[in-house]
């Protein structure tokens, strides 16, 4: 079987076109150092705790997932804020408190861990 020259061409678009069509519009998950972790989520709650506090979101597929954030983003404003709605989150690997410590400020054991350093709404 020859290949013309337009037909190949022909193929070539192909190619392109399903290749382009195949790829996800927008990444849900990104390396962060050593962790895997999802940027991009809905806000169903955000609490307080020990190392930060915790924000409960919803993939883009309905998987729902806790990630620690800086105090920073605990401000009851920043809550009213994200609470509902889309965002995306940027990560930032820091030692937090151990585990085990359980919230005891004079405990010394820390761990790596990425923490939310900013969250973006997405429109």
């Amino acid at each position: 079987m020859k290949l013309t020259m337009h037909t190949a061409a022909a193929f070539l678009i192909f190619a392109v076109s399903i290749s382009a069509s195949a790829a996800p519009k927008q990444m849900d998950i990104g390396k962060v150092g050593p962790f895997t972790k999802r940027i991009i989520g809905t806000v169903k709650s955000i609490t307080d705790g020990d190392a930060g506090c915790y924000y409960e979101l919803k993939s883009t597929k309905g998987e729902v997932f806790t990630e620690i954030a800086d105090f920073a983003l605990c401000d009851p404003k920043m809550k009213k804020r994200y609470k509902g709605r889309k965002v995306k989150l940027t990560y930032k690997v820091e030692k937090v408190m151990a585990d085990d410590c359980e919230g005891n400020p004079e405990c010394t054991r820390h761990k790596s861990e990425a923490v939310v350093k900013k969250v973006t709404i997405i429109k």
